[in-house]
């Protein structure tokens, strides 16, 4: 019994062990269990986070995380590392969405922790050691996560900040007006401006208002993500 080599780079327990790995399916689509009416999904850890997306979205449902790369990222890679982007301001991340793991130990063993329904109390919380650990605790199958309904509109806008000062004052109006952004996130900081950029998400009607709010305290100018983008490209 040889444990399953992670999509991404070895891990310092397979290096120190020497497994022999055998390469999970980056882009597979089949290894994947998704019940709308419960609102979970649960997939192999070889199935990209693009893929599993896609998946969901056909069900009106997704899984409310934005990491780098989730064409080529793995849920493997996303567990492993614990990744996450702009949106976990508003949604959390990675770790706050999974319910249950498969995982294969370094003595060939394949253990399970949680379960496949959201209201599962059983045992410890086990999968959380696993969440960030970088495969070296074990290597992630397969994994099950709970689940958000697709909003119906989303939209982001920005606002130019001269200083880090006028950048904390914009943040502190933000936090203290009743807004509730799915994204707030500050980037292109130099030392003559940054941008401040923030997102919405949910009804129509929601959306709209929450832009309003944010179109008196200054954020009047269009956004995307974009920026997010080109920021990993670059590394």
């Amino acid at each position: 019994r040889w444990p399953v080599q992670s999509a991404q780079n070895f891990s310092r327990l397979e290096t120190l062990l020497g497994f022999r790995g055998e390469k999970t399916d980056r882009r597979m689509t089949s290894a994947l269990e998704h019940i709308p009416t419960d609102m979970t999904v649960t997939a192999d850890a070889g199935l990209t986070v693009a893929a599993l997306q896609a998946a969901l979205a056909k069900g009106g449902q997704w899984l409310p995380i934005d990491p780098p790369s989730p064409g080529d990222l793995t849920l493997a890679g996303l567990l492993a590392h614990n990744l996450s982007g702009p949106r976990r301001f508003g949604y959390g991340t990675i770790r706050d969405y999974v319910i249950g793991l498969r995982v294969r130990m370094a003595d060939g063993r394949t253990i399970k922790t949680g379960g496949k329904v959201v209201k599962n109390v059983a045992g410890y919380d086990l999968q959380k050691l696993f969440i960030g650990a970088e495969n070296t605790l074990g290597l992630i199958v397969e994994a099950t996560f709970k689940l958000r309904p697709l909003p119906e509109l989303e939209r982001f806008v920005q606002k130019s900040c001269a200083a880090l000062g006028d950048a904390n004052a914009a943040i502190t109006a933000v936090l203290d007006s009743p807004l509730t952004p799915t994204v707030l996130d500050l980037n292109n900081v130099n030392t003559n401006s940054s941008l401040l950029v923030l997102g919405f998400d949910g009804t129509r009607e929601e959306v709209e208002w929450q832009l309003a709010r944010a179109g008196e305290l200054g954020f009047l100018e269009a956004a995307s993500l974009e920026y997010e983008k080109n920021f990993w490209a670059a590394q």
